[in-house]
């Protein structure tokens, strides 16, 4: 019996809220918008050259969450959050200085 609680212990540390998901999808945004505005509107929104540069971010900001939420999922979605919303701002940064 204890070794079953125990389990189910792990399980709620280790579980996924539905409302963490949000994280992923508002990451995977920024990361498209990011790519969008790096080539600053030159392509259309679903075009090779963005394509390709969400998809490097994507992988870049998934691979960041791996090596810092190993052991939790939602740190993990935090961290790919975060990381995907830090590319957008540097771009705003850097596009966007006078």
């Amino acid at each position: 019996m204890s070794e079953d609680k125990g389990l189910e212990e792990i399980d709620k540390e280790h579980s996924v809220k539905p409302y963490d998901w949000w994280l992923v999808i508002a990451g995977m945004g920024f990361d498209w918008y990011y790519a969008f505005t790096w080539f600053s509107g030159r392509y259309s929104w679903f075009s090779l050259p963005v394509f390709r540069q969400a998809g490097y971010a994507l992988a870049l900001c998934a691979l960041l969450a791996i090596i810092v939420g190993r052991r939790k999922r939602r740190i993990g979605f935090q961290v790919f959050c975060l990381a995907s919303y830090s590319f957008w701002m540097f771009t705003q940064i850097a596009l966007h200085r006078h």
